[in-house]
């Protein structure tokens, strides 16, 4: 996949678990490795990843990082270092944060 926003990365993993339950279970099993195989780069080490699968009696609300926040994380730090593929990881750092 090549650099995406945050929604299109969303967008494609949900498309994903929904046409094919081995995918939706892989990713669930071993998100970490599901998202890099798709992104094509490793994710860094810090980035903890959690997917959870919503029912008809469950809801998840999900409160993103303040974008307003003083300062970056090392992670965020790192990924704007890291030139090209910042965006991603940052973007990424967000999907994390949406998914927790």
């Amino acid at each position: 996949m090549q650099q995406a926003t945050r929604s299109q990365i969303e967008s494609h993993m949900i498309a994903r678990a929904w046409e094919d339950e081995t995918f939706k279970a892989e990713l669930m099993a071993s998100p970490r490795t599901v998202l890099e195989k798709e992104l094509g780069f490793k994710l860094p080490d810090g980035l903890n990843i959690k997917v959870f699968d919503e029912s008809d009696n469950s809801l998840y609300l999900v409160i993103p990082r303040n974008p307003h926040a003083e300062e970056l994380s090392d992670l965020e730090l790192e990924a704007v270092a890291g030139g090209k593929i910042a965006t991603s990881v940052a973007q990424i750092s967000s999907v994390e944060r949406d998914l927790a």
